[in-house]
């Protein structure tokens, strides 16, 4: 049975990758609820953590990246639509010394057009 509340989430059996074991969930209110879980498998491979949460394992916090397929699908399903996990940033470095080669700027903007078209990417302000 899936849980219809936070509190039923925390007494849920649950899955997670090293990186996510510690869950920061957020409303749309901007409310923030952290919760330690004792989880049924750790592993340190996300793609493992997706694959276990497919055969019915346990309820996993992954992110959207991975998981929008399976969803689209109907591999998986969305617990708790109101809550997410947190905001991760991604970041394209350059030495501030060096000058953008063309390779580079083509990268960058590739890369910048690519997460613009995904449906689970969206860009902060």
């Amino acid at each position: 049975m899936l849980p219809s509340s936070i509190d039923a989430l925390q007494q849920s059996p649950s899955i997670a990758s090293n990186m996510f074991s510690d869950w920061l969930l957020m409303n749309r209110q901007g409310e923030n609820y952290p919760m330690k879980k004792e989880h049924q498998h750790i592993s340190n491979d996300m793609n493992i953590t997706l694959n276990l949460a497919k055969a019915g394992a346990g309820i996993a916090l992954m992110p959207m990246s991975m998981v929008h397929g399976a969803l689209a699908t109907g591999e998986l399903i969305r617990v708790l639509p109101e809550w997410r996990g947190q905001n991760r940033e991604i970041f394209l470095v350059w030495p501030y010394r060096r000058s953008l080669s063309a390779r580079a700027k083509l990268l960058r903007d590739e890369l910048t057009q690519y997460l613009h078209q995904q449906s689970w990417f969206h860009p902060s302000s």
